[in-house]
């Protein structure tokens, strides 16, 4: 909160930018209640197909984003994420049908992935081209908890909102995004800049992040840090969570009221992180989070009516707190230019899986399948956690 209220570096013009867009774009009144809308147009495998292709789409597009920075420049190309991220949002809500609503979820993950890799790029070379660079960190960090308090308050006034009509959540998002179309051009280009995107550059980059990731020491670490990345990315990205909330009788506020509780009591964990460091290893705290999110990823095959709202809660708790724990143990063990590097690449890692498995998680959905889905995932995480253990006491 003391975060909050300073709000690093707020007098560049960029930063304040930057920090509007943060909220404006996680205005997320939909969170407990788009599963609701978007399955009067289609089925549960549909909407899986619809995730696959659309998340596939958004990663391959992080590849070359950089590149299209570079040549248009910071500004133009947040100019144009905003507008395509409108329109794209704007599209799904007012399509009602497969398609349409697929081209609109493409056009949206092509803005959001522009953004992503021109967003804090440009409040970067924004400090350092004012010399301020020393408070990127304090930028970022406040930038996230902006984005938290936005995300909690909006999944509960979208209670109210989706009472009024159940497309005004997402209609209120896509203008949200007309606005930060608006503000993007008050943007001044920054006449530094600290990263030229290459394509051998980035593959560099990549395979620098693998190898931080599979180094022997830290292994015992990121190998159960990663896979509970994926099993909570699986749960928290796409249709899994509001979907299995949906079959065991949790409506839009009850969907909406786990979101926030979970959210809660994520940042509450996230941050103690450092207190608990004190009295507990690492390994110990990634054994305790992976395990608990294997018994409560598992529970999501069962139908347990509204009581499956607390290994929900439990599951978005541990889940929230494995990427910030990944990143203090990333900083503690590596080298400080390899950290952003590293963390990209377990985000690319943990989404991968539910892209490639989106399409088989809805028709299994559909077809009340979903347990054969979750028992492997479960077996997975548990046979990587071993792997762990058996290094762990190889030391």
């Amino acid at each position: 909160m003391r975060n909050i209220l300073k709000l690093p570096s707020i007098e560049e013009r960029n930063i304040q930018i930057f920090y509007i867009n943060n909220v404006l774009h996680n205005a997320w009144f939909f969170i407990g209640n788009w599963i609701f809308f978007w399955t009067l147009y289609m089925s549960y495998t549909q909407l899986g197909w619809v995730d696959a292709i659309g998340f596939g789409f958004g990663l391959l597009m992080e590849i070359p984003t950089g590149a299209v920075a570079d040549f248009f420049g910071k500004r133009k190309t947040i100019i144009l994420a905003t507008l395509l991220s409108a329109i794209g949002i704007l599209t799904f809500t007012f399509g009602r049908a497969y398609t349409p609503m697929l081209i609109g979820f493409l056009i949206a993950q092509l803005g959001w992935a522009l953004y992503s890799g021109s967003g804090e790029a440009l409040a970067y070379d924004t400090l350092l081209e004012k010399k301020k660079e020393e408070t990127f960190e304090d930028v970022i960090s406040t930038a996230h908890s902006l984005r938290l308090v936005t995300i909690v308050v909006c999944s509960v006034v979208g209670i109210w909102v989706y009472s009024i009509a159940n497309y005004l959540p997402q209609f209120i998002w896509g203008i949200a995004y007309l606005i930060t179309f608006a503000i993007s051009f008050f943007i001044i280009e920054p006449k530094v800049d600290s990263y030229v995107f290459s394509w051998r550059g980035y593959f560099k980059q990549f395979k620098s992040g693998f190898k931080t990731l599979l180094r022997r020491d830290l292994l015992v670490y990121t190998l159960p840090l990663l896979m509970l990345m994926v099993v909570y990315t699986i749960y928290d990205i796409g249709l899994v969570r509001p979907a299995v909330s949906l079959v065991n009788n949790l409506n839009d506020v009850g969907q909406s009221i786990v979101f926030a509780l979970a959210s809660l009591s994520a940042a509450a964990l996230v941050y103690f992180l450092p207190k608990l460091r004190k009295y507990i290893t690492d390994y110990s705290l990634s054994t305790i989070l992976i395990l608990v999110s294997s018994i409560t990823f598992l529970m999501l095959g069962f139908r347990l009516g509204p009581v499956m709202a607390i290994p929900m809660i439990l599951l978005g708790t541990t889940g929230g707190a494995s990427s910030p724990l990944l990143s203090i143990i990333i900083n503690k063990h590596t080298k400080s230019e390899e950290r952003a590097t590293t963390l990209s690449t377990a985000a690319f890692v943990s989404t991968l899986p539910y892209a490639l498995s989106a399409s088989f998680i809805g028709w299994a959905i559909d077809s009340d399948n979903f347990l054969y889905f979750v028992f492997p995932v479960v077996l997975i995480s548990l046979f990587v956690w071993g792997i762990s253990f058996v290094l762990h006491r190889s030391k």
